[in-house]
């Protein structure tokens, strides 16, 4: 059972190994806008990736930067 369990952990791994190749391939045209999200302080190469896929490189769907934040949800909500 212990060889099955072992066994099992190692595909795990090779899959893991396997789609974060696949990921970083497809990230590669967009590594210059990763490089400047990830100078935001607390901003990972990883959050930038995810920010990234979420709101995308084409920004003309928000007519402001206010447009944007209300979207992502960081504006603040009007006391009560």
């Amino acid at each position: 059972m212990v060889r099955a369990m072992l066994d099992q952990i190692d595909a795990t791994r090779q899959a893991i190994a396997h789609l974060t190749e696949e990921i970083d391939r497809q990230l590669e045209p967009y590594r210059r806008q990763i490089e400047l999200l990830s100078t935001i302080t607390g901003v990972s190469t990883t959050l930038a990736a995810v920010i990234l896929a979420e709101i995308s490189t084409d920004m003309s769907r928000f007519r402001t930067a206010g447009h944007l934040a209300s979207w992502a949800g960081m504006c603040p909500r009007p006391s009560s």
